[in-house]
């Protein structure tokens, strides 16, 4: 059995890799260091989620009715890699995109969908 990434997952995670060189500041882990809860990290994902978002990477594995581009498993576990290696740069907008996005498009009012996800998916 194969274990490889194919070409295309290989260039998803090298296009992951080019947009965090150019999205992240130089002094990144100093402010990585205060971990993912700090609220250094939590106003700096303010700035750096939008950046994600217009990227398109935020939410690829979002339906597309909502946004996404219902990127696959592999394509979620890439970006998780890339996330983690780099010190988890969407700090608490990581809950916002992959637990509250998904459980509001399953069991939210057509109001709670239209007052949160875009928002959600923007980065803001």
């Amino acid at each position: 059995m194969d274990f490889s990434f194919t070409l295309e997952q290989d260039a998803y995670r090298a296009d992951i890799r080019a947009f965090l060189t150019n999205a992240l500041p130089a002094n990144w882990h100093d402010l990585a260091w205060h971990g993912p809860g700090s609220h250094e990290l939590a106003e700096f994902s303010l700035e750096f989620c939008p950046k994600m978002s217009r990227a398109g990477f935020l939410v690829r594995h979002w339906p597309v009715e909502h946004g996404g581009l219902n990127a696959g498993p592999w394509e979620q576990l890439i970006l998780a890699e890339e996330m983690a290696i780099a010190g988890e740069p969407r700090g608490p907008q990581y809950m916002n995109v992959n637990w509250i996005g998904p459980c509001i498009m399953a069991f939210g009012s057509e109001d709670q969908k239209a007052e949160h996800l875009g928002r959600i998916r923007a980065g803001t």
